[in-house]
């Protein structure tokens, strides 16, 4: 979460307790296009968007819970996909009819194919009780049966409050069925074959074609034995090009985005925390060289980030 790198200056205090099951606390994900809407609160939800159709899903704070009485400071999404294409930076955490105290957005970030993980915290030190829509991205359809699937859990699904404790819903996922449309370009091409099949005079003449057809194929075969004598070589000029620079190690850069921001800042803090196995860069993360991966490496991160500190690799 977010929180950990803003909460409070110099090495910050990473809360590693198991999180608080909220019996009533309550996320939900929905999808929606051209008029079409399903929502994961309701049991077996699906969805029936058209072939390559484009629609946009929301995450959904519906109810805080008692336990979060005094508010929270941020949140944490994971969202699995199948049959589905996540369009690129269609992430919106800040701006109209999403949660107005997301001070500080985590873009998109994913370890694994087929998840789209975010998280955002607020900016000042009063906590929000605000429910609604916390954030919304886009999917297109890219097979004929696809879902979504939002996780429940600590740094999966979850609402931090301002003592950094985390708070979960009481199960463990919820999932909505996308029914994508087949392309209709298909019977149309179908339908165009049989008018031309009941009537009886197109048959003598489609029998006829065959036989003409078979002088001209003579003397078309001829012709191309007369070319053979053009072998065009400039093909194997355009293999050259496979050539790829091979990336260059970036110090802090340690979820392998080739950028050095909050995020790598926020991941060596997990690590720190024990609340994930690794990093997918280790290589980049111990910033000091004490052969340790802590908060002092996360602060080093935020201070290249902010143009203090500048390292090579």
């Amino acid at each position: 979460m977010l929180v950990f790198v803003v909460a409070r200056q110099g090495p910050p205090r990473v809360q590693a307790n198991p999180p608080t099951v909220e019996p009533d606390l309550d996320f939900s994900i929905s999808a929606a296009a051209a008029g079409v809407t399903c929502d994961s609160a309701t049991p077996s939800a699906s969805c029936t968007f058209g072939s390559s159709q484009e629609f946009e899903v929301a995450l959904h704070l519906n109810v805080l819970g008692s336990g979060l009485s005094g508010g929270y400071w941020g949140y944490d999404a994971d969202i699995l996909y199948t049959g589905l294409t996540y369009v690129s930076s269609s992430l919106v955490q800040q701006g109209a009819g999403v949660w107005d105290r997301c001070g500080f957005p985590t873009r998109e970030f994913s370890f694994h194919p087929g998840e789209v993980q975010t998280a955002c915290s607020i900016s000042d030190t009063t906590a929000s009780t605000y429910t609604g829509v916390l954030m919304t991205l886009r999917f297109q359809c890219a097979a004929a049966s696809a879902s979504l699937t939002l996780l429940h859990g600590k740094a999966q699904t979850d609402i931090v409050d301002p003592l950094l404790g985390f708070h979960v819903e009481n199960h463990a996922q919820e999932s909505l069925t996308i029914i994508c449309g087949l392309p209709t370009p298909t019977p149309t091409a179908t339908a165009t074959r049989t008018p031309g099949g009941p009537t009886d005079t197109p048959s003598p003449t489609s029998t006829e074609t065959p036989t003409a057809t078979s002088t001209p194929s003579a003397t078309s075969t001829a012709t191309p034995t007369d070319t053979p004598a053009l072998p065009a070589t400039p093909p194997t000029a355009t293999r050259t090009p496979t050539r790829t620079p091979r990336p260059v190690q970036l110090p802090g850069d340690v979820n392998g985005d080739e950028r050095v921001d909050t995020l790598d800042a926020l991941w060596v803090l997990w690590l720190g925390a024990g609340m994930v196995p690794g990093v997918a860069h280790p290589e980049n993360a111990d910033l000091n060289h004490d052969s340790l991966i802590d908060a002092r490496d996360a602060a080093i991160i935020l201070q290249i980030e902010a143009g203090l500190v500048t390292l090579r690799a």
